[in-house]
C-alpha cells in the first residue's frame, strides 16, 4: 500500500509575521568579492544537481520565486518533518572558510546552516524567523578545514516552512603551515612562467610523518557507526550519514589501516567505498580481507565493499597497499562541474565480463533499458536517482549497448496498480505539473546528453494502463484529458533535445491493449512507438503477443517493441502456471519461441527482458516485508548470481535488431556484494 504525503505550503496561509530584528553576530560577514564560491550549483537553477537529501526528502520543493530564479524550500503543514539537504566539497585547501546562505522562513527555530567533517569541530547557525520577501544572509564563520573536504547543508526540523537560495562557501584565509592532504590535480591556469613542481617532502610520503586519510562511507539508516584505527591506535569513529559522505582524519601511527563496522543492528548495512591515504586511493572491493560481510552467515570474506556484521576491512600498511590485490595507486576522484560535456564513453574491445553488464553484452544484449525516479527512497529496489542512472549508462555505453530510458515520473514503482505523482509534485495543479514534467524531462537529458550518454530511445511512463502522475493523471477519475496532456509535456520535452524516438507503454495483451492505444491516439496522445509488457503467466500465449503487434503496427504504422517479458527458471508457487516448466530450461525455451515468433513480424523491432539482473536480491533489496521470490525466479542470473541459458536464446533463435535487458538493480546489487558470473 502507497501511503501519501499531502503537505501543503503554510505560506499562502500565514499572516504577516512582522518586522523582526535579530541580533547575529556570527552573521555580519562580508566576503571579498574576489573570492571564489565552492559550492556546486549554489543558487538552484539546476534543480538539485549536486545536492543530496535525507530525512523526509517530501518536504523539499523546488520553486521558482526566490532571491535569484529557484529557491530551495522547506515545508509542511501541522505535522513535524525533518529534512537535511548537503553537499560534500572535496579537494580543499587547508584553512579557515564561511558558509553564507540567504533565508526567508517561518518561526523555524529549529532551521540551521551547518559544516562538518571538516576535520576539526562540526559547527552551525541557527535560522531566525524572516519574514516572506526579505531575503537575509545568514553566515557561518570559522570553519576550520583541516584536510581537503567539508560537507556544508542546510536542515529543517519543524512545522514552519523555511527557504533558502544563493549559497555560497569561500576561503577566507589559507591555513599558514598546511598538513599534506590528498588533493586532486588541479585545472591549470595561465600563469606568467611555468612554476616546477615542488619535490614532495617526507611527510607526503605513505607510512612516514602524518597520515591524513579520507574515508568514503555510508550506512542504512544514519545510525551506524565505523572507527578507523592505524596499526594497535583507533584514530577517530564517526556516525555515518544515510548517504554517501567523505571522513577525514589524521594521525602519526603506522601500521595496518582498518575500518570498523561496530554497532551492527538488525538490517543494517555499512558500505565502505574506499580511503585516500595521502592522496593514495584504495578501492574497498580490491581488498583481500573483510571480517564484517556476510557470506550466509558472518564471519568474514574478501572483495566487497559491504559490512554486514561488526567487521573490520583490512586496507594494508601505511607503507603500501597490502591489503588488496591491486597496489597500484588509483587517482583521488574529483568533484565540480565541467565547461564540456563528458565524451561519450567509447565501446572497449570485449564486454568486461566482471559485471552484469558486461556479461548481458558479451552474449548480444545490445540494449540497456534504465528505469529513472524523481527522489527514489533507497529500499524496495529504487535507488534510480540521476546520477545513479548516468553511471549506470556509461558502463552500458563503455561495454557497446545503446539506451533505452524509462521515466517513471514517480518516487515509486509505476505499473497498473499505483502510479502516483512524485511527493514534490502532489499539490500541483495540472497546469503546473504539465510544465513541471516537461522541465524535468528535458533537464534530465540534457544532464545525461552533458555526461555523453543521451538516451537512444525514451520511454514516457511506465506501463501506464491506468494513467500516471495520480492523481490528476488518473484516467477513472480524471478521463483522458488531464492524462494525454502529460504524456505529450513528456514528449514534447524529448523532441526538444532531438529526434529521439518516443514509446508509450502498455502492460497487456490482446483486445484490452489494442482499444487502450485506439482511445490514446483520438484523444490526441503522440507517440512514436507502442512498447507492450508481455508475460506469458498473466497476459495468454505466444499467439496473442503475435496478433497484438500485427494489429498494433497496421494501425498506426509504428514500430512495436515487447518492452518487458520475463519467465521463470524456478518457482515455488505452483498455482502459477505457464506453457512452460519452471526450469532454466523451460526459460530458455519461452525464449527462443517467442523470438522465433515474432522476429520477421512487420513493424516489430525487438525484445527486453525485464529483472535480468535481479539475483541474491536478499543482499541489496532493503525491504525485508516484501518477497523477492517472483521477480528473482525470473531474473536471467540464478540464486548464484550465475547466468541462466536463456541469455543466449534470442541470438541462438536468430537474433533480433534490438535485444534488450532492464539492468536497472545492476550497480547497487553489485555494490551491496552480488558478484556476477558468466556460464
Amino acid at each position: 500500500m502507497i501511503f501519501k504525503n499531502t503537505l501543503i505550503h503554510p505560506k499562502g496561509q500565514a499572516t504577516l509575521l512582522g518586522c523582526l530584528t535579530f541580533l547575529l553576530s556570527i552573521m555580519l560577514f562580508t566576503t571579498n568579492a574576489t573570492a571564489q564560491n565552492l559550492a556546486n550549483n549554489p543558487d538552484f537553477e539546476n534543480g538539485t544537481n549536486s545536492w543530496s537529501v535525507s530525512g523526509t526528502s517530501s518536504a523539499m520543493l523546488l520553486e521558482s520565486d526566490g532571491r535569484s530564479g529557484n529557491r530551495l524550500t522547506h515545508y509542511s503543514s501541522s505535522n513535524n518533518y525533518n529534512v537535511n539537504t548537503y553537499q560534500t566539497l572535496t579537494g580543499l585547501t587547508a584553512g579557515t572558510y564561511a558558509l553564507s546562505v540567504y533565508s526567508v522562513g517561518g518561526d523555524s527555530s529549529d532551521a540551521y546552516i551547518y559544516a562538518e567533517n571538516c576535520g576539526s569541530n562540526n559547527v552551525r547557525v541557527d535560522v531566525p524567523a524572516i519574514s516572506w520577501g526579505n531575503w537575509t544572509q545568514i553566515t557561518l564563520n570559522n570553519i576550520d578545514v583541516i584536510g581537503s573536504s567539508c560537507t556544508i547543508g542546510m536542515a529543517t526540523d519543524n512545522t514552519e516552512w523555511t527557504s533558502f537560495d544563493d549559497v555560497s562557501f569561500v576561503l577566507v584565509s589559507a591555513a599558514t603551515n598546511p598538513t599534506p592532504v590528498p588533493t586532486p590535480t588541479p585545472t591549470a591556469q595561465p600563469t606568467s612562467t611555468p612554476t616546477p613542481t615542488p619535490t614532495p617532502s617526507p611527510t607526503d610520503e605513505p607510512g612516514t610523518g602524518t597520515q591524513n586519510i579520507t574515508v568514503r562511507a555510508s550506512g542504512t539508516d544514519g545510525s551506524e557507526s565505523i572507527t578507523l584505527s592505524v596499526g594497535d591506535n583507533n584514530v577517530q569513529t564517526w556516525t555515518l550519514s544515510a548517504s554517501m559522505q567523505d571522513y577525514t582524519a589524521s594521525t602519526s601511527a603506522s601500521g595496518d589501516i582498518e575500518v570498523a563496522f561496530t554497532n551492527d543492528a538488525s538490517g543494517l548495512d555499512v558500505q565502505v567505498d574506499y580511503i585516500i591515504v595521502n592522496g593514495e586511493t584504495r578501492q574497498a572491493e580490491d581488498m583481500a580481507e573483510n571480517t564484517g560481510l556476510w557470506d550466509e552467515t558472518c564471519g568474514g570474506g574478501a572483495y566487497s565493499e559491504i559490512m554486514h556484521c561488526n567487521g573490520a576491512i583490512n586496507f594494508g600498511a601505511t607503507s603500501g597497499n597490502s591489503g588488496g590485490t591491486n597496489p597500484t595507486p588509483t587517482p583521488a576522484p574529483t568533484s565540480g562541474p565541467t565547461s564540456t560535456p563528458t565524451p561519450t564513453p567509447q565501446p572497449t574491445q570485449e564486454p568486461n565480463t566482471d559485471s552484469a553488464v558486461g556479461i548481458l553484452a558479451s552474449h548480444g544484449f545490445n540494449y540497456a533499458r534504465i528505469r529513472i525516479l524523481v527522489n527514489p527512497p533507497g529500499n524496495y529496489g529504487l535507488h534510480q536517482d540521476l546520477d545513479y542512472v548516468i553511471a549506470m549508462a556509461q558502463e552500458a555505453k563503455a561495454n557497446g549497448m545503446k539506451i533505452l530510458l524509462d521515466f517513471f515520473y514517480s518516487d515509486w514503482w509505476a505499473d497498473p496498480g499505483q502510479n502516483y505523482a512524485p511527493d514534490a509534485w502532489a499539490n500541483m495543479n495540472i497546469g503546473t505539473l504539465e510544465s513541471t514534467l516537461y522541465n524535468y524531462t528535458r533537464d534530465t537529458l540534457t544532464s545525461m546528453q552533458n555526461a555523453g550518454v543521451l538516451p537512444d530511445m525514451v520511454q514516457v511512463g511506465n506501463e501506464v494502463n491506468p494513467g500516471m502522475c495520480w492523481d490528476l493523471g488518473r484516467i477513472e477519475t480524471n478521463g483522458w484529458g488531464n492524462f494525454v496532456r502529460l504524456t505529450n509535456s513528456g514528449y514534447d520535452a524529448v523532441k526538444s533535445i532531438g529526434n529521439i524516438p518516443v514509446i508509450i507503454q502498455y502492460a497487456g495483451q490482446g483486445s484490452e491493449a489494442t482499444s487502450w492505444y485506439s482511445s490514446y491516439s483520438n484523444n490526441g496522445g503522440k507517440m512514436d512507438a507502442q512498447g507492450l509488457s508481455f508475460y506469458e503467466m498473466w497476459h495468454g500465449g505466444i499467439n496473442t503477443a503475435v496478433s497484438t503487434i500485427n494489429t498494433l503496427h497496421n494501425t498506426y504504422g509504428q514500430d512495436v517493441y515487447l518492452v518487458e517479458t520475463a519467465a521463470y527458471w524456478t518457482r515455488s508457487d505452483a498455482n502459477e502456471s505457464t506453457s512452460y516448466t519452471h526450469s532454466k530450461q523451460g526459460q530458455y525455451d519461452f525464449l527462443y519461441d517467442l523470438t522465433n515468433a515474432v522476429e520477421n513480424l512487420n513493424g516489430f523491432k525487438g525484445i527486453f527482458y525485464w529483472g535480468a539482473t535481479w539475483s541474491q536480491a536478499s543482499r541489496w533489496l532493503s525491504a525485508p516485508d516484501w518477497s523477492n521470490d517472483d521477480a528473482g525466479t525470473r531474473s536471467l542470473f540464478d540464486d548464484n548470481a550465475q547466468l541462466t541459458p536463456a541469455a543466449n536464446a534470442i541470438m541462438d533463435a536468430g537474433g533480433l535488431p534490438v535485444m534488450g535487458v532492464d539492468v536497472s538493480e545492476a550497480h547497487y546489487a553489485e555494490s551491496r556484494g552480488v558478484q556476477y558470473k558468466d556460464l
